[in-house]
């Protein structure tokens, strides 16, 4: 399992890269660390790539972690694009952005080209691969 980050400040953007097998928990402590007050610059947009992961995460524990992301999702003008491919993960992502209080802020596409026009910012696949990505866990 591999989670990676990194801010583009120019775009206001944090993009994440999400591989392997992940369960619920090690995403909610992505969450809680990347919006830990005074430690990271404020963001609006999340572009998540979870293609090459397998989210051992269960549909019953997906409520939990609306009740943690709705108040940062209530903030104007967030925005988070999740890339996905495979059935389980797609699913899940779905799940997240069936939410009532998250279907406008939510989405998951198949393609980068979806997300960049969703979140409304560029962003090119090459830049999943910038060098200075930091590692939340391995």
């Amino acid at each position: 399992m591999s989670i990676k980050y990194k801010f583009y400040h120019d775009r206001g953007l944090l993009a994440d890269i999400v591989e392997g097998t992940v369960k619920a928990q090690d995403i909610r402590d992505l969450f809680l660390h990347l919006t830990s007050p005074g430690l990271f610059p404020d963001y609006y947009l999340v572009l998540s790539d979870i293609k090459n992961s397998d989210l051992d995460i269960k549909l019953s524990e997906i409520p939990d972690f609306v009740k943690l992301i709705t108040h940062h999702a209530a903030r104007p003008g967030f925005k988070w694009a999740i890339i996905s491919s495979g059935a389980k993960a797609t699913a899940i992502s779905m799940a997240l952005h069936l939410h009532g209080e998250l279907n406008d802020h939510i989405a998951v596409f198949s393609t980068l080209d979806g997300c960049t026009k969703f979140l409304g910012v560029p962003f090119e696949a090459r830049e999943f691969s910038d060098e200075d990505f930091v590692v939340f866990r391995e």
